[in-house]
């Protein structure tokens, strides 16, 4: 086992920086890609969105969930070309009546659709999602040049030779 292959990789990252670096860029994408896909939903809608004053239409809606209630508002918007869309939204309260007016934010390019501007998550997660790309990519340019070399090292010392190990 001391001379298995995993173990030679192993200790050889340890010792070589750029392994290092990119095994821990490797973690930190693994980490911080549940928050990619948080940015890449809003992000259409904070660049390519038009924020307007939408009416509330109708009752609310009751949304049984196993934590609690939700309520589903249907809201009405005009686009700049004075036409009409539905929407709707969902809330954890009944604040919101029939008439009141709420921010929603549509996409220019395709004016059915929109959002709420309070589910419009803030620009913290898509921040960090950027950062932790940033991190994986220069662990990744890193790291792979440092691979070559372990694998060269790898093949140099042949199965069951340890003399790249240390102790």
């Amino acid at each position: 086992m001391r001379n298995s292959m995993p173990v030679r990789f192993l200790s050889l990252a340890n010792q070589n920086r750029r392994i290092g670096v990119m095994c821990l860029g490797f973690v930190a994408c693994l980490i911080g890609s549940p928050m990619v896909f948080i940015a890449v939903s809003d992000v259409r809608f904070l660049l390519g969105g038009e924020t307007v004053n939408a009416r509330i239409v109708g009752p609310a809606a009751v949304v049984p969930e196993k934590f609690g209630t939700r309520y589903r508002f249907r809201f009405q918007y005009a686009d700049d070309n004075g036409q009409q869309h539905l929407g709707e939204v969902i809330r954890r309260a009944s604040d919101v009546r029939p008439g009141d007016t709420i921010a929603v934010r549509y996409l220019r390019s395709e004016p059915s659709q929109s959002r709420a501007e309070s589910e419009l998550r803030s620009i913290g997660p898509r921040a960090i999602a950027m950062i932790v790309i940033l991190v994986f990519v220069a662990a990744v340019y890193s790291g792979l040049t440092g691979v070559g070399d372990v694998l060269k090292q790898l093949r140099a010392n042949g199965p069951g030779v340890s003399s790249a190990l240390p102790g």
